[in-house]
């Protein structure tokens, strides 16, 4: 009898410490029960919500032996009032989980909400500003969160690095691009601006060519690629294909990259994009050049040549059906204009009385 009474005070006080927060071991305290007298239950105390320092470990020592001489003043009829009281602080405390998440859910909604808004906008107001400008932005409190877009911008004042002949200063400018767009990837993870996120890794895979680190230029512009095909950017998709075949050309990876190149092709067809078919012709040129595979390059390269004599001849057409079209509203507009002022005179012409032939009559 006072075995199951021992394990029945057991059971109540591993309840009892769960549901004030001790994470206690069911198993092992029961287990216990029927060989030691006493129980080391050791786990951090918490005070009270309001003070948010932790406490260290305490250890708390339950002495079985005292607790089975006190064990006939236990009645059974405990054990569902004490399960019932466990039921009514666990729905509680789901209840303020709940209300909290609700909570939490909507700030997170209203904060992407903002961030949505004042991003559209504030990409035009930072285009025109200087670059000390620009990082004196990141320190005002307002543009927490913006800071994506203004770090974007700012690596994007340093990618004339390509154009920089010193190499110390071209590879300073390179370190500033890939030091800021990291900064900026960081922002746009925060707000899941897959838009932000993809400019950055084309950036990154960009710097990262330049300095022919291939691994990780291969890397970041396979991210870029993922994104744009989640979204459907199909202008977005060719581009990173046509990075990734760059890359993959200059590793001697010509089966892939080749592959990458026709995939783009097929794209810009389909899309109907001739200008963005003109790039990927290009691209099939260099590619056959660095094979030098030069009667494929001249058949690229003419095909290409004959799809801007087509665009050329079309912007021609265009213009003079334009033109033609500006003459016929001009023309159309003068002759109203003339009828207009004829029915304007014919209105204001004095009506003259024929009064001599009156006087002769009379």
């Amino acid at each position: 009898m006072k075995f199951a009474y021992t394990l029945l005070l057991s059971l109540f006080t591993c309840l009892n410490l769960a549901a004030l927060g001790y994470p206690t071991d069911t198993a092992k305290l029961l287990s216990s029960a029927s060989h030691p007298d006493s129980l080391n239950l050791s786990a951090p105390f918490h005070k009270d919500s309001l003070d948010s320092k932790a406490e260290p470990h305490h250890t708390y020592n339950v002495n079985l032996s005292s607790l089975v001489k006190h064990a006939d003043s236990v009645s059974l009829w405990a054990v569902p009032r004490l399960a019932g009281n466990l039921n009514e602080q666990l729905k509680i405390h789901k209840t303020d989980s709940l209300k909290q998440a609700i909570v939490l859910k909507r700030q997170d909604s209203l904060k992407f909400a903002t961030y949505r808004f004042r991003s559209d906008s504030i990409k035009q107001q930072i285009k025109g500003m200087s670059l000390d400008s620009l990082k004196h932005q990141l320190i005002l409190p307002a543009n927490e969160w913006l800071k994506g877009q203004i770090y974007t911008e700012i690596a994007s004042r340093y990618l004339i690095a390509d154009t920089i002949n010193n190499k110390i200063t071209r590879y300073s400018f390179q370190n500033k691009v890939l030091n800021n767009t990291m900064m900026a990837l960081h922002q746009y993870s925060l707000f899941n601006d897959t838009t932000g996120l993809r400019i950055c890794f084309e950036t990154l895979a960009k710097v990262y060519y330049a300095q022919k680190k291939y691994s990780q230029a291969k890397w970041f512009i396979l991210q870029a690629n993922t994104l744009a095909r989640a979204k459907n950017d199909v202008p977005d998709i060719i581009s990173s294909l046509l990075t990734l075949a760059a890359i993959k050309s200059d590793i001697k990876d010509y089966n892939l990259a080749i592959k990458d190149l026709n995939e783009a092709l097929q794209l810009s067809i389909t899309d109907h994009n001739t200008k963005t078919e003109l790039d990927v012709l290009q691209n099939y040129a260099m590619f056959y050049s660095r094979l030098k595979d030069y009667p494929k390059e001249a058949l690229i390269l003419k095909k290409r040549d004959s799809i801007e004599e087509g665009i050329r001849k079309g912007e021609e057409a265009r213009l003079i059906t334009i033109n033609l079209q500006a003459q016929s509203q001009k023309k159309r507009l003068d002759s109203l204009q003339n009828k207009k002022k004829l029915y304007t005179l014919n209105m204001h012409r004095p009506y003259k009385n024929n009064s001599s032939k009156k006087m002769t009559s009379l």
